[in-house]
């Protein structure tokens, strides 16, 4: 398994090496990804000596450091050194040449947890079999091949796994390109291995003939725990087949199928004599108006994750799987996302916020993409601070504003929250701010997911006020003078000479340039996203005018020089014949 990894700049890399620190135990380079460079000669000679002297570390990720551009000699050096280091168990890759394999080949044999490369296309041939003989010399127990993994690395690997000394537990060829023949090659290998617990095929244009050779499969294999085939080119006959194979299976213990509509009612079924599975994600499979799963999720008592998101699922039936959640005792993951039809509301909002007040169990609620809106989120944030389980809740793309925002940071300003997501909503500053206080008053939180835009997309999204905020700025002083007193002595009043002014909607005004009389006169109240700062910072606000600060002596002027003005009129000049 992956550990958290440190993200440290190549020279504090090397000087926390050197000094063999207990707290670096997993190691990724911060790397400039706008503009890639490889390691030099010196950096690789620097890693090399400092991986000589130290002995903490389990895991190095070498990704983006260049290592295809790397010298033969350097490369050499390199996994040299990691392989005569005693505590690494994983190594993470780019992509890696022909010739550097062939090179890995009789330096690496030191026992390895996990191995990630991001495959060459043009990967073939003796470079496949050396990546795989690499692979067993080490021991492997979990290798991800990143992208474009092809059907004769799949059939190569399906020969490794039929080995009775193998040792490969984790394969993952997500968004590859096996096929067919990759798959069925590892259906076949898979009927006899005894080592193999996760596969993930996801994105591998596996087509039905493939798909029904894994269901034989899973009627067979004793080991397999996970399987993800989700977005794969297979239809409802085949994806069927998956469903009748867990009447039999009793050791799969998650299963992720995705874009295979019509077989809702089958899994449905599937799931009264299934006793093992404890995940399953069916998205994107037109679930529709089956009512099975309400039953499935009321008396199913060992599943424990459920993603039913793009099923359009119709509104009032929502409804009931929120009264089926406040009964069940055992979900602890569920997920309806993307749910909208027509534009409109994708949910029962109502009925999910009465059954978080319910439910005792769910620890995952996924509600993204359902168009709720502020009155969605604030139903939901009501029925927040009566769960003491939940522990991450999603909310993206819901056009939730800043009213939601706020109902959000209220009902998780004390409660324990781990992860909370929030991208692409239409929050303003004070929703911003407000969720911004979460990391400050909520210790708990681990993870906030918001995307913060940049002034130019604040300025578009948020009212008139915010919009003129560099404005009014920019004329701040001449509205508002920073000193107290002019040049007379006299004290300054704030007085109204500017009306229906189209650019001008508030203004705040800063407590320390209003005198005492002025504050009395405007009656001024704090802003309501201000309540979560302190009193200090508090700023008043004046409404629909604007004011500037004149002395009494300058009004008085002012008005005897009118009255002049009026009282002496212009000779005519004469008139010339």
């Amino acid at each position: 398994m992956l550990r958290k990894e440190s993200e440290l700049e190549f020279g504090v890399a090397i000087e926390k090496l050197s000094a063999n620190d207990g707290n670096l135990t997993a190691l990724r380079f911060e790397i400039d990804w706008e503009h890639l460079q490889p390691f030099s000669s010196i950096q690789i000679q620097q890693l090399v000596v400092a991986l000589e002297h130290n002995t903490n570390l389990k895991s190095i990720n070498l990704a983006g450091c260049g290592l295809e551009k790397l010298s033969n000699s350097d490369f050499e050096k390199l996994f040299a050194a990691l392989n005569t280091h005693q505590g690494i168990e994983s190594i993470i890759c780019c992509e890696i040449t022909d010739k550097q394999l062939a090179i890995m080949v009789p330096i690496l044999n030191k026992p390895l947890k996990y191995f990630e490369l991001q495959i060459n296309e043009n990967l073939w041939g003796d470079a496949v079999t050396n990546l795989v003989t690499v692979l067993k010399n080490v021991k492997l127990k979990e290798f991800r091949g990143r992208r474009n993994a092809s059907s004769q690395i799949a059939a190569k690997f399906a020969e490794w796994l039929k080995d009775k000394d193998c040792t490969l537990e984790s394969l993952d060829f997500q968004s590859g390109s096996i096929s067919n023949y990759g798959a069925v090659a590892l259906a076949e290998a898979l009927n006899t291995n005894i080592s193999l617990k996760r596969l993930n095929l996801f994105n591998n244009s596996i087509g039905d003939e493939a798909a029904m050779a894994l269901a034989k499969m899973l009627k067979i294999n004793k080991t397999l725990e996970s399987l993800n085939i989700g977005l794969n080119d297979f239809k409802c006959l085949a994806g069927i087949q998956f469903a009748h194979a867990l009447k039999f299976n009793k050791n799969l213990v998650e299963l992720l199928i995705a874009n295979v509509p019509g077989i809702g009612k089958a899994f449905a079924r599937m799931l009264y004599k299934n006793t093992t599975l404890r995940k399953l994600s069916l998205k994107s499979c037109t679930l529709g108006n089956t009512n099975l799963f309400l039953k499935v999720i009321k008396t199913n008592s060992t599943l424990k994750s459920l993603n039913l998101g793009r099923n359009e699922i119709p509104f009032k039936l929502t409804a009931k799987y929120a009264e089926a959640l406040a009964q069940n005792t055992t979900l602890e993951e569920f997920e309806l996302d993307s749910n909208i039809l027509k534009d409109e509301i994708g949910i029962d909002v109502a009925a999910f916020g009465l059954m978080l007040r319910n439910n005792t169990t769910l620890k995952l609620l996924n509600l993204s993409s359902n168009n709720i809106g502020d009155k969605g989120a604030i139903v939901i944030s009501e029925g927040v601070k009566l769960n003491s389980t939940l522990a991450e809740l999603n909310l993206e793309d819901n056009v939730i504003g800043h009213k939601g925002a706020h109902a959000i940071a209220a009902a998780f300003k004390t409660r324990p929250l781990k992860r909370l997501t929030l991208w692409d909503n239409k929050f303003k500053n004070s929703g911003y701010q407000a969720l911004h206080s979460l990391l400050k008053y909520n210790p708990a939180l681990l993870e906030l997911d918001v995307d913060i835009p940049n002034n130019r997309e604040i300025d578009k999204m948020n009212s008139t006020e915010d919009k003129n905020e560099a404005y009014r700025q920019k004329y701040r002083d001449q509205f508002f003078p920073r000193t107290i007193q002019d040049t007379t002595g006299m004290n300054l009043d704030v007085c109204s000479v500017i009306k229906d002014y189209h650019e001008f909607e508030s203004y705040t005004l800063e407590p320390e340039i209003l005198s005492p009389r002025s504050k009395k006169k405007l009656e001024a109240k704090p802003n309501e996203q201000d309540n979560l700062e302190s009193k200090e910072e508090a700023k008043y606000t004046v409404p629909k005018q604007q004011y500037f600060l004149r002395s009494t002596k300058q009004k008085l002027n002012a008005a005897e020089n009118k009255e002049e003005s009026c009282s002496e009129s212009k000779p005519k000049k004469p008139r010339i014949k």
